[in-house]
């Protein structure tokens, strides 16, 4: 019996077959998602340099969103720190 004969015999089936296969096209896809948005935002707050960054980050629109975001955060903490208490 050759190495190969003899692996393939300890190796245990996998419990889902194609797990693999399909984990890796999971993988790629949530790659490709979540890198080509984040990729396009890193080089266009690059292109506009310090002064453009500073005054987009600090616009009304950007301190509106910011404060919607901190503060939904905020309530959500407490609802979760008064229903974790009971």
């Amino acid at each position: 019996m050759g190495k190969a004969a003899a692996a393939s015999r300890w190796r245990q089936a996998s419990v889902i077959p194609g797990f693999g296969l399909t984990f890796g096209i999971t993988l790629v896809w949530l790659g490709l998602i979540v890198l080509i948005p984040l990729t396009t935002i890193f080089l266009r707050a690059a292109g506009l340099g310090w002064d453009g960054f500073v005054a987009v980050g600090l616009s009304p629109r950007a301190l509106a969103a910011y404060r919607l975001s901190f503060g939904a955060a905020a309530a959500a903490a407490g609802i979760n720190a008064v229903f974790g208490l009971l």
